[in-house]
């Protein structure tokens, strides 16, 4: 065998060694976004109900979905949530993010908001690098209240224990929407779960 002909046959070699590569890259890649998206490994997002209000009251309404994967369920009317745009609950039990525009909680959500760590004794609320923040509130909030609120007050992240339930903090969205979000249930024993209501205005 000549050089050019042992030079000629290692050439293609690493050429198919490349292209085989690329092609389980390719392949990986899509089962991934499957599974982000519910086609596979689990059940598909559910949508948020625009005729849910907010998350004000009636926390005994059962959230749709898997709790692991998404979880947005009707809530009464409140008052103190009139105008919003989006409202629902967000049920968590593993480490996810949340997205409050689309009501959606799982691994790597599109557009996400906030991520959610379990650890401990908490749920670890991190807002993203994309612009999340949040603010403390007093009481049921008003969209006039947390656009305040977040101007004078930002958290970058929260600590979420068995004494923050009812508390109401308020969320600047990564798309620079309003939001307000509060603890409606809390276990931090096993199993694990955090039911946060939301509101959205737009």
């Amino acid at each position: 065998m000549t050089e050019s002909e042992r030079a000629s046959w290692w050439n293609s070699i690493g050429g198919l060694l490349t292209g085989f590569a690329a092609v389980i890259t390719a392949i990986g890649a899509l089962i991934g976004a499957l599974h982000v998206v519910g086609v596979i490994g689990g059940t598909g997002a559910a949508a948020p109900s625009q005729d849910a209000t907010g998350p004000g009251a009636g926390a005994d309404s059962p959230p749709a979905g898997s709790p692991s994967r998404t979880s947005t369920g009707k809530v009464p009317v409140a008052p103190s949530v009139d105008g919003a745009s989006g409202q629902g609950l967000l049920t968590i039990s593993s480490i996810t993010s949340a997205d409050l525009e689309s009501g959606i909680v799982g691994f790597g959500v599109p557009g996400q908001d906030f991520m959610v760590m379990p650890g401990g004794r908490t749920f670890g609320l991190n807002g993203t690098p994309m612009g999340t923040y949040f603010s403390t509130i007093g009481s049921d909030p008003r969209k006039e209240a947390c656009v305040e609120a977040l101007t004078t007050n930002r958290l970058g992240d929260l600590d979420i224990d068995a004494d923050s339930l009812g508390r109401w903090w308020c969320v600047r969205t990564n798309e620079g929407h309003t939001g307000a979000i509060t603890v409606k249930t809390v276990s931090v024993e096993a199993p694990r779960e955090l039911v946060l209501g939301y509101v959205l205005w737009r």
